[in-house]
């Protein structure tokens, strides 16, 4: 049987020229193995960065304040793209379709960097004490050149441009991100752990693929796809964390919350079954006054029927107002509900504070004082109007009182 054996002798995809991978020689089984077992370690990485990059970026959807999981779900999927048509799985599952080679080289090559660049963004959005913004700034301005030569000039001739400075560069940024993860540790910032790990695996990942191109001792390969698996997963775990301190957090806050608002419940009952005035508040006018109102309210207006009646039934039918005042009033009171306090400021006029009041109960007139006050909602409208009623003796019981003190006096 004879043996066809084809050799690249040279192309783009290796730093220094030469063959990427080592060919095989052997059985044709022999052979098939190795291609089907290091396509299941590409399928096995690939799939596990891009469950992290749905797993972060559905966190990403629930919690738009943390960009941390959005920085972490990009730079997977950055890692992706790149994977994905580097190992020329476009051809291999969309059949004749697929990137030419020349859109391929410079995405593969912007990522040598575009990837550290979201990484640096996830650093600074996890460990901004340690990741100052000056450093992420720095990084962008000093890729976005390389970038440009990547992009506009052809591959052949970018590739001599470019590929040093990627080579400079990504060694500088790997050696400033490992300073920063470092003091991350030393200062034991939430999560700094999981991210050094990560980090140190994925970079173990790459220098033993890279002994492997140079014939060198190696553990396995290919690992590099191993390493950012590892990596990738590692720092989901940060994203993980924060997220369930987070619900923690406010689950905490929440019984807290409850407790709080419970004990001002029974400070504010307290307050409206002991005070001396008649307390209510109207949400509408054409609404029953309700259950909110001071025990005191119906001693002074002289029957206990009160939640069922709104504002005109319970109080303003029984004042010495005639009829064009109380429409004044109910409609001063209609249309400043729901709008802004200015409204409610402006027909101020037309709510009277001292009123006249006939109780059916003794037939007596008693002059209540009464003070309207605004009660506004977040947005500064007008949510409802808070009654507060005091009673004041009348002129003539004042008179009576006077006489007797100056007859004992005289006595």
């Amino acid at each position: 049987q004879d043996h066809y054996l084809l050799i690249q002798v040279a192309n783009f995809h290796h730093g220094w020229g030469g063959l990427w991978k080592t060919p095989i020689l052997g059985p044709e089984s022999l052979v098939d193995l190795t291609v089907h077992r290091n396509t299941q370690i590409d399928y096995v990485t690939i799939g596990t960065v891009l469950f992290v990059f749905l797993y972060s970026f559905a966190l990403y959807l629930r919690r738009r304040e943390d960009m941390a999981s959005l920085a972490l779900s990009l730079c997977a999927l950055s890692y992706v793209v790149r994977t994905f048509l580097f190992t020329q799985w476009s051809s291999n599952l969309f059949g004749d379709w697929s990137i030419t080679f020349e859109v391929t080289f410079k995405i593969v090559y912007i990522w040598f960097t575009a990837g550290a660049l979201l990484f640096i963004w996830f650093l600074r959005q996890c460990f901004p004490e340690v990741c100052p913004k000056w450093y992420v700034t720095a990084v962008v301005l000093s890729q976005a050149p390389i970038y440009g030569l990547i992009i506009l000039l052809p591959t052949a001739d970018h590739y001599n441009l470019s590929k040093p400075l990627l080579d400079v560069s990504t060694m500088l940024i790997n050696i400033t991100n490992s300073v920063v993860l470092l003091l991350a540790v030393i200062k034991k910032q939430n999560g700094s752990w999981y991210c050094l790990v990560g980090y140190l695996l994925a970079i173990a990942g790459a220098i033993n693929d890279l002994l492997w191109t140079q014939d060198k001792p190696y553990l396995f390969v290919p690992a590099v796809g191993v390493g950012y698996s590892l990596f990738f997963v590692l720092n989901s775990q940060i994203i993980a964390k924060r997220f369930a301190e987070a619900f923690r957090n406010s689950e905490t806050l929440s019984r807290n919350l409850q407790a709080e608002v419970d004990r001002q419940t029974r400070d504010i009952k307290t307050i409206l079954r002991h005070i001396k005035q008649g307390i209510f508040t109207i949400d509408s006018v054409r609404q029953p006054i309700g259950k909110d109102h001071s025990d005191y309210l119906g001693q002074l207006l002289g029957f206990k029927e009160i939640e069922d009646k709104n504002l005109n039934d319970a109080f303003l039918c029984h004042t010495n107002l005639d009829n064009d005042q109380k429409d004044q009033l109910i409609n001063a009171l209609d249309i400043a509900i729901g709008e802004d306090e200015l409204n409610f400021e402006g027909n101020r006029s037309l709510l009277p504070t001292e009123i006249l009041y006939h109780r059916s109960s003794d037939h007596n007139d008693r002059t209540f004082m009464v003070d309207w006050n605004p009660v506004l909602d977040t947005h500064d409208r007008l949510e409802k109007v808070l009654v507060s009623i005091r009673d004041l003796p009348n002129s003539s019981n004042w008179k009576l009182k006077i006489n007797s003190v100056s007859l004992i006096c005289k006595c």
